[in-house]
């Protein structure tokens, strides 16, 4: 375990030293530091690494049981922004209220699908029972908060 903690540490070093200077000087807004969104994915990985201390075959464990989590959870996201544009489309058709039957309908749709995204996000959390320890399963519902938390304190600084 310390071994891939130390690989992916020094990894992370190396990706982020060769980063120092995205795009070389060569335009400002030219992006040749990688994606950004799977750089914060690594340094949430390595960070939760940090966090738990577990053995290489539980922590593959909850990483894959957590990718597949994450996968949903965007879909749900697209079909909850999906639900959102066809009640935004509705509002815009209401002018003369017409149209209060569909929107009350929407909002209900949007309510019970809410719900069901937050149960599904439950029983995710319960179902880490079954991979980790009570401690660990506890540190790992307090670092999402907090790591979540430091992301939003960050892009309130810049």
């Amino acid at each position: 375990m310390k071994y891939i903690f130390i690989f992916i540490t020094a990894l992370l070093l190396v990706v982020s030293s060769a980063d120092a200077q995205p795009g070389g000087g060569r335009g400002k807004f030219r992006n040749r530091g990688g994606d950004p969104m799977k750089k914060l994915e690594q340094l949430e990985k390595v960070k939760l690494i940090e966090t738990l201390n577990l053995e290489e075959e539980t922590m593959l464990k909850l990483f894959s049981r957590r990718a597949d989590h994450q996968k949903v959870m965007e879909e749900r996201n697209h079909k909850a922004d999906l639900i959102l544009d066809e009640m935004e489309e509705l509002i815009d058709e209401n002018k003369d209220g017409s149209k209060n039957k569909e929107i009350n309908a929407k909002i209900a749709e949007f309510g019970q699908f809410m719900d069901q995204t937050r149960q599904m996000q439950h029983q995710f959390i319960a179902s880490l029972s079954e991979i980790l320890n009570p401690e660990s399963h506890a540190k790992y519902i307090v670092f999402e908060r907090n790591f979540r938390r430091e992301l939003r304190d960050l892009l309130k600084k810049d």
